[in-house]
């Protein structure tokens, strides 16, 4: 049978979300402008990490969707994708 209660069952959920986020925040922000902007975007360092940051916190929604419905593989797995996401922060802030 299908097991529903996996790590990957949070860790996709968790790396996608802060993605579509971001997406929809360049698209309220700046319509459907060309996407150059958004690597002009992207080379400052103040906006990916917000915007990321912002999807990482929409993070616990899932998390807390996960542990009220009893499913603690799904919740492990968002957690490991928000630490992986503050990873890339981390990196954005320091070295890049």
């Amino acid at each position: 049978m299908f097991k529903k209660d996996t790590i990957w069952h949070g860790l996709l959920p968790g790396l996608i979300l802060p993605l579509v986020v971001g997406f929809g925040y360049y698209m309220y922000m700046f319509g459907w402008r060309a996407f150059s902007v958004l690597s002009i975007i992207t080379m400052e360092k103040t906006m990916p990490s917000l915007v990321h940051s912002l999807g990482c916190v929409l993070n616990l929604g899932i998390f807390f969707l996960f542990m009220r419905f009893n499913r603690l593989l799904s919740s492990r797995g968002v957690i490991l994708s928000t630490f992986l996401y503050a990873g890339l922060i981390l990196y954005l802030k320091v070295f890049a």
